[in-house]
């Protein structure tokens, strides 16, 4: 009988691999498998330009502190550190941490509104969200309009694929959660 074990890799483009040995140890194979993810994202789930409480509920944050980037979506993060240095001005997500209003617009825990408000409605509730692969946010001195173009423009240097929600007032969402080999995928809320 053959033993899998798996094994990381930091240098491969790889993350990992699965070995399998039989009784001996010449009977032996490695075979790599790929992730989402690719070289560049080696160590992403830290960002430059934001505070983990910006990204984050509060009930994460209190109980998690800036470790809570580690539910993060890695292509989520890539991209927003992207958006961030290309616009070059203020990204404004969640605020509760400096006196704010904004608490549920980065990753969203079973505890937030939103979320137990569906659940006790017994409505079904996939947010992206709830996967830490979803923010919504404004830029300082930008409209929404202004910012959906903005990225409309420069969707050939993102760092990955994304998912705009149409129609949105007051703030702009950008989710990873697609399967699209587009740049840019539109979606209606």
């Amino acid at each position: 009988m053959d033993a899998y074990c798996i094994r990381y890799s930091h240098r491969s483009r790889y993350r990992g691999s699965i070995a399998s040995r039989g009784r001996g140890s010449s009977n032996r194979r490695v075979v790599n498998y790929p992730l989402y993810m690719d070289s560049r994202c080696q160590g992403v789930n830290k960002v430059t330009h934001f505070k983990t409480h910006e990204l984050v509920c509060s009930h994460v944050y209190r109980k998690y502190g800036d470790k809570a980037l580690m539910f993060a979506d890695p292509r989520l993060l890539m991209w927003m550190d992207w958006f961030r240095d290309a616009v070059g001005l203020p990204v404004i997500v969640n605020t509760y941490g400096t006196g704010g209003k904004y608490t549920q617009r980065g990753y969203r825990c079973n505890m937030c509104q939103l979320v137990r408000e569906k659940t006790v409605n017994n409505v079904m509730y996939l947010s992206a969200h709830t996967r830490f692969q979803a923010i919504d946010f404004n830029v300082q001195d930008m409209y929404d309009e202004e910012i959906r173009q903005w990225i409309e423009r420069h969707k050939n240097e993102m760092p990955c694929n994304i998912r705009i929600e149409r129609g949105t007032t007051g703030w702009v969402h950008v989710d990873v959660s697609t399967d699209n080999y587009q740049k840019i995928t539109y979606f209606e809320g």
